[in-house]
């Protein structure tokens, strides 16, 4: 039996196996895997401007639509026109909020490229609907009835052309139907 033992322990050789890797081994990989991991950082830092969106005309398209399809939503309903000019518009809609008289809405810019589209409802405060807009025109087309002290001018569509940032492209322009075809003045 002691034999036996002898024999095992006689066969492990001890100097000879590699338990682990050497330092410059060690190193040398730490160096491979930092070279392999910063082409990987920069590729990713390349592939994440190139997907900047904040600098591209569609988030402005999206929201310049978005604010013109509100305007529309009123305008649909518009049952009288108080102001209608190139840059503003107020005008009254059917009782929204069940208080049993109509609601009165004025959309405004200042005309000064950068500043904020306004809208009131009301008696309430101005609230901005579009930061930064560059441009915001409406165009009105009317409907002339009768003649003379019979005539009556009646609003039929409004034209409206809004644009967020600097990008042209970003300009959106929507043709509105006054369903309701309010009489304009007196």
């Amino acid at each position: 039996m002691t034999n036996r033992l002898t024999q095992s322990v006689a066969s492990v050789d001890v100097g000879r196996g590699r338990g682990g890797f050497t330092l410059l081994e060690l190193v040398a990989s730490m160096i491979s895997v930092g070279i392999l991991l910063l082409g990987l950082m920069s590729t990713l830092i390349v592939a994440s401007r190139a997907t900047n969106l904040e600098n591209t005309p569609a988030p402005a398209a999206i929201d310049s639509a978005t604010v013109l399809e509100q305007l529309s939503s009123d305008l649909n309903s518009a049952t009288g026109f108080v102001t209608w000019t190139g840059t503003a518009v107020e005008f009254t809609v059917p009782d929204r909020d069940n208080n049993g008289s109509d609601e009165t809405i004025r959309v405004e810019w200042s005309g000064n490229s950068g500043s904020p589209l306004q809208r009131k409802v009301n008696a309430g405060p101005l609230s901005t609907i579009a930061d930064n807009v560059h441009n915001f025109s409406l165009e009105y087309e009317t409907l002339t009835t009768g003649s003379g002290n019979e005539a009556a001018t009646y609003l039929t569509r409004v034209i409206a052309t809004l644009q967020i940032s600097k990008f042209n492209a970003a300009s959106t322009t929507l043709s509105c139907q006054t369903l309701n075809q309010p009489k304009l003045g007196p």
